[in-house]
């Protein structure tokens, strides 16, 4: 009876897998979500037989690391889980939680403040001192920027509210975050320098504003022990280079990409 039952249970699961991937490659493409659907297949199947889709346009690789690695092991809880164009993963999102929760940081920085998805769920799984300062261009600013913005970002820009879901969250996490506006390859992040322990990079797409934030994210953690997470590397090729550049600028810095997803990882210490 087991065996069948074992049996029964790969069919079920091999049907079901089958008609994922026929769902990906037909009409799955032409909606957002089945985009992202064929996205992450893409990327379990490089990570499974170790391949990569951007290696001609890069000089190197990151090196991998499991997501097991670098968050804790206690519960990790999610909030406002349904996905739009521009957010994380919900795979990605459980990570960044389980990070902070295993690091606690006193200080974070978000670099791209898009809905404010990432951003409540930070909030909601640091400690209650921990303060949280998140940076968005307004969409009135997007020609006044300093390094031209692709046509791609500025769809995520043009937006009528700056961090809707921020507005929508529950008291507790509101209390712990501080919207600031500007272009982040002009405005002035003197006052946080050296003061923060987790910068979470997520910003234009784009080279110049991809490695400005880089090397404003190392100021910012400065000389103290911190974490720096990028969004969108391996999906965006201006992503990855620029954070090549970083490590070649700074060839002392472990970044790893974690396996399985679009985040870059770098421990300073």
């Amino acid at each position: 009876m087991s065996l069948f039952i074992r049996l029964l249970s790969f069919i079920l699961r091999y049907l079901l897998s089958l008609a994922i991937i026929l769902y990906s490659l037909t009409i799955g493409i032409l909606t957002e979500k089945g985009r992202l659907l064929l996205t992450t297949l893409l990327d379990v199947l490089s990570d499974f037989y170790n391949f990569t889709f951007i290696t001609k346009t890069t000089s190197t690789k990151l090196p991998t690391i499991s997501d097991y690695s670098v968050i804790t092991n206690e519960f990790i809880e999610i909030i406002e889980p349904f996905f739009e164009e521009g957010n994380v993963t919900l795979n990605e999102l459980a990570i960044i939680n389980g990070i902070i929760k295993k690091e606690n940081p006193k200080k974070i920085f978000e670099i791209g403040t898009f809905d404010g998805r990432t951003t409540i769920n930070m909030a909601n799984s640091s400690k209650d001192n921990c303060e949280i300062y998140t940076l968005d261009l307004p969409k009135e600013k997007l020609k006044n920027t300093k390094y031209k913005v692709s046509d791609y970002d500025k769809t995520l820009i043009d937006k009528d509210i700056c961090g809707e879901r921020i507005k929508k969250s529950n008291l507790k996490c509101r209390n712990k975050i501080n919207q600031l506006y500007g272009d982040s390859a002009t405005f002035d992040f003197t006052s946080f320098y050296n003061s923060v322990e987790l910068v979470f990079i997520d910003g234009a797409h784009d080279y110049d504003n991809a490695l400005t934030d880089s090397k404003t994210a190392l100021k910012l953690v400065g000389k103290r022990n911190g974490i720096i997470l990028w969004h969108d590397y391996k999906k965006w090729v201006p992503v990855v280079n620029a954070i090549e550049s970083i490590r070649q600028i700074h060839p002392k810095l472990d970044i790893y990409r974690i396996q399985g997803t679009n985040l870059a990882y770098c421990k300073v210490s």
